[in-house]
């Protein structure tokens, strides 16, 4: 597996060398400044319990020491004092032998040689020599669990800030909904409905022409103010700065931001269309009502680019497809039953019996058309967009989105009724023109209802989202008084376990301090133990550690102390199972690929349509329009039934999708690949394991360029199915759908780290920074003043609506981080400082010019020494942020073990967020 990234340890011997000096600061500084390095191995030393242990606490050594050892501050009495080892279940491990050793401080506990891997505590009841107190408590540690190491992610409720109510955010989505579907349905519903209904009563045509502009003028005024208010109040989640401040930020560093001046664009063009085209003969200006119709249509495709449906990678264009054709097809009739209640039945108010019963007949076959083909898409996307977001009973009764599509779906009914009314008095035509007017406008308020639910749905996370957050944490709100927070626990079964405090309101201060103190009425000889949660971005501390590696009942007390206010503190009861507690979640849904998926949707609108007119036409018409839509239908099943991903692969990104940067799943890969793949492919995936010899084609070397290329399918086909032609099996009987989605990301980690030659990871050698140096005296220049006022930053992150970063900027941010590594690892003081901003150099060093950084920058060279290096061991995330910046999430390897014990091996997390500056991205604070 890839090494991490190092930095020399600030040790005396080190502390006179200037360069090696500055390397040690620069550490040092990350460590501050980030306020969240999370070491995964942590001592169990501390003022609240000086008891010292091997295996420290919290510790995932590989294989089991032969003995495990507690040192305790005074020396003990042997007569009077205990150490035990117990399981998960609390459950005390057989045949190991108590050892007081002759310092007489110490408990030591001999092993037997047949320990199973597994979260374990050591529990000690020590009685000091001199008879004071007795020292009782507990450490915990995880042999054999490489995955445990992975810095697990609590999904955040990104609800820590003064964002507006959810009340005021589905009012703004309402508003904007109302205008958009007005402004839409205009054009399009007077050339295929209202136009061609009135041609009986052409005298009237003026008049009806002047009611449609006036409509148009009050509808694109209610689009244009709707995404106006839309657009405030979203921006109000913006972090500190004056109102305008959050809109112009944004309206210029989100994608939501750039779809919604695209919509405003579309919508400008639209107004100016409709105020050129030809009203009474659109046909006069064929180039005019054509780009009416387009921009028409085009205008809710960007309301889609900001949905829910963008949110998952896989699947991702057929889901936009999907919600774009349901609002369209729900926009269209919606303004139909607006347009023909007050404009089109309103004018045929005194006119000849027989011109107003001509008109109605050709009212009901176009209107009756228009909404017959809209609610047959309806009624299909809207099926699938509940199995995508919904999924099953639980998650649409148990979730805000689920019980608002409920209340959708009841709408629905309602509406489908009033819709199957109108038909009825649209057959009666003329006579009934007074009760078809009042279906209608039945019709527009359920119309206004159902926006107002879809509001709420657009607000609030998708359903099968929420329960899948509550199977992988607890959410339990903390009755700090005056200010209600969030604390968040994952996976909440015994054994290793990431916490998580979201504190909302003002933005706390960083001196501001979090603490948990722990204990279990099951397990009362554990004592009680405090842990010190570690700051992150925003008002949020978390803590990752095996404190809870005893199946049962915890009491954990949180505690925030904030200098100049009284501490808060709130105690909560959990429990801890050998399980994760689990809801009832829904199957993995069906996705599908962009081309098909489309491709089917596509058809299946044409065959809705094909249906409908042969529904209503007479003739040979009839005939062809249904061959027509029967044919659509059938190539559309065909199309989708063949653009379907692979089960395995049709999850979402945090459902255990294939990720080459989560250490945890490429732990388990790995696991897999030692097991069913190796004697093959061999151990450093070149295909030349102990079987291979006697393959005939040989087994694959992943190091091949033509392995670079298989897609996710070719390899899950493959793993599944076994290689034709090949003497490679198919697994699909041995292993589950995660453990081949597991191994497969182990490759893609191996490939994406194997450097030509072999596959360690070469960024972090001296000789690969390439950084030139800057100048001694463009350093002096930063510095010139002296000392440096106090510079105060690190507010909350606030990641960009679309967060995903394009593959060049991906590439661009990383070879600065490696050449961090490589510049740090080489000792090149000058290099590394000209990929840090002022500002970030200005806080790294607050003196200014000292001695120490003149030292630093004019000192000769001294590479680290190899066992010394830091390297990249994985990347966790790279996240375009809403100030245009992007945050990057390295987790790197400190072999010198910097502050815990030399030679530990200490794995840290660090997130840089670079801003581009001069074509190139570089540092401008670390977190």
């Amino acid at each position: 597996m890839t090494r991490l990234f190092p930095i020399r340890p600030l040790t005396p011997s080190h502390a006179g060398r200037g360069p090696g000096f500055l390397v040690t600061l620069l550490f040092v500084a990350f460590l501050i400044l980030a306020g969240s390095s999370s070491p995964v191995t942590v001592s169990a030393q501390t003022d609240d319990n000086p008891v010292r242990t091997t295996p420290i606490d919290g510790e995932i050594p590989q294989r089991w020491p032969r003995s495990v050892i507690a040192t305790f501050p005074v020396a003990i009495d042997p007569d009077a004092s205990s150490l035990k080892l117990v399981d998960i279940n609390g459950e005390e491990v057989q045949g190991t032998q108590l050892v007081f050793p002759a310092d007489g401080t110490s408990i030591s506990l001999n092993l037997p040689s047949d320990m199973q891997d597994g979260v374990y505590s050591m529990v000690w009841d020590a009685t000091p020599a001199d008879g004071g107190d007795p020292i009782i408590g507990y450490s915990s540690f995880s042999v054999g669990n490489p995955e445990d190491a992975a810095i697990i992610t609590v999904p955040s409720t990104a609800g820590t800030g003064d964002g507006p109510p959810q009340w005021l955010q589905v009012g703004a989505r309402w508003s904007a909904l109302i205008g958009i579907i007005a402004a839409i349905s205009t054009w399009p519903v007077w050339t295929v409905i209202v136009r061609p209904s009135i041609r009986p009563i052409w005298r009237r045509g003026p008049r009806i022409v002047a009611a449609m502009q006036q409509y148009a003028f009050i509808a694109f005024s209610l689009a244009f103010l709707g995404s106006l208010f839309e657009l405030v109040v979203r921006s109000q989640a913006m972090p500190d700065g004056t109102w305008l401040d959050k809109l112009m930020n944004t309206v210029g560093n989100t994608d939501w931001g750039t779809w919604w001046l695209v919509r405003m664009f579309l919508l400008i063009f639209l107004g100016i269309g409709l105020a050129l085209a030809a009203w009474w003969y659109p046909s006069r200006r064929p180039w005019r009502m054509v780009a009416a119709w387009l921009l028409s249509l085009l205008a809710p495709l960007t309301l889609s680019l900001t949905s829910h449906a963008t949110e998952n990678s896989v699947g991702r264009e057929a889901a936009v497809a999907t919600d774009y054709l349901h609002l369209l097809a729900a926009g269209l009739w919606g303004g139909a039953v607006v347009i023909v209640a007050t404009i089109l039945l309103p004018s045929l108010n005194g006119v000849d019996a027989n011109a107003r019963r001509d008109a109605i007949s050709r009212l009901a076959t176009r209107f009756g058309g228009m909404t017959l083909i809209a609610w047959a898409i309806l009624i299909i996307t809207g099926a699938y967009s509940t199995h995508l977001f919904v999924g099953n009973w639980t998650a649409m009764t148990e979730t805000e989105y689920g019980r608002a599509l409920l209340a959708k779906l009841v709408l629905s009914a309602v509406a489908i009724a009033l819709v199957a009314a109108g038909i009825i008095a649209i057959r009666r035509r003329a006579s009934n023109g007074g009760q078809l007017r009042w279906i209608l406008l039945a019709q527009g308020a359920v119309v206004l209802a159902i926006l107002l639910a879809v509001g709420q749905m657009n607000t609030t996370p998708p359903a099968r989202d929420v329960l899948l957050d509550r199977s992988t944490q607890t959410t339990t709100t903390i009755g700090f008084p005056g200010r209600e927070s969030l604390y968040l626990v994952a996976p909440q079964r015994a054994g290793v376990n990431h916490l998580r405090l979201e504190i909302p309101g003002d933005y706390l201060p960083n001196d501001a301090e979090a603490y948990v103190d722990i204990s279990s009425p099951d397990h009362p000889e554990l004592g009680t133990k405090t842990i010190q949660m570690y700051r992150v971005p925003g008002n949020a501390f978390e803590h990752h550690g095996t404190e809870f590696a005893l199946t049962g009942t915890w009491e954990m007390t949180l505690r925030l102390v904030e200098p100049g206010f009284q501490d808060l503190s709130y105690t909560v009861t959990q429990h801890f199972g050998e399980e994760t507690p689990s809801d009832d979640l829904p199957a993995n849904p069906w996705r599908f690929n962009p081309l098909g998926g489309t491709a089917g949707l596509v058809l299946i609108v044409v065959g809705v349509a094909g249906i409908v007119i042969a529904i209503l036409a007479n003739g040979p018409t009839r005939k062809e329009a249904g061959g027509l839509g029967a044919a659509a239908l059938a190539l559309a099943a065909v199309l989708l039934v063949q653009a379907q991903y692979d089960p395995i692969l049709a999850v979402a990104d945090d459902q255990g999708a294939i990720n080459p940067n989560d250490l945890a799943m490429v732990a388990r890969g790995e696991q897999v690949y030692d097991t069913y793949c190796m004697n093959c492919h061999g151990p450093e995936l070149r295909g030349d394991g102990p079987l291979n010899e006697n393959l005939n084609p040989p087994a694959a070397d992943f190091a091949a360029p033509h392995t670079f290329v298989h897609s996710d399918e070719d390899f899950i086909y493959w793993i599944k199915n076994g290689k034709q032609g090949t003497a490679m099996p198919g697994f699909d009987a041995q292993l589950t759908d995660q453990e081949m989605r597991d191994v497969v990301a182990f490759i893609y980690n191996w490939q994406a780290n194997y450097d030509g030659s072999d596959p360690e990871n070469a960024s972090a050698e001296p000789t690969a920074c390439e950084v030139a140096p800057l100048e001694y005296a463009e350093v002096r220049e930063i510095f010139h003043h002296g000392l440096m006022p106090e510079i105060r930053r690190g507010g909350p992150l606030i990641n960009a609506s679309d967060q995903t970063v394009d593959g060049d900027t991906a590439n661009d941010v990383m070879w600065t981080v490696e050449q961090v590594v490589a510049c740090t690892n080489a000792d090149q003081t000058l290099s590394r400082l000209r990929l840090f901003t002022n500002h970030l150099l200005m806080e790294l060093f607050p003196a200014g010019m000292d001695q120490r950084l003149t030292m630093a920058t004019t000192s000769q060279p001294q590479p680290l020494a190899p066992e010394e290096r830091v390297s990249i061991e994985d990347v966790q995330s790279i996240t375009r942020l809403a100030d245009g910046r992007i945050a990057v999430t390295v987790i790197f390897n400190d072999p010198a073990g910097i502050g815990v014990v030399p030679g530990a091996g200490v794995i840290t997390q660090v997130t840089f967020v670079m801003i581009e500056q001069d074509d190139a991205w570089i540092v401008d604070e670390i977190r």
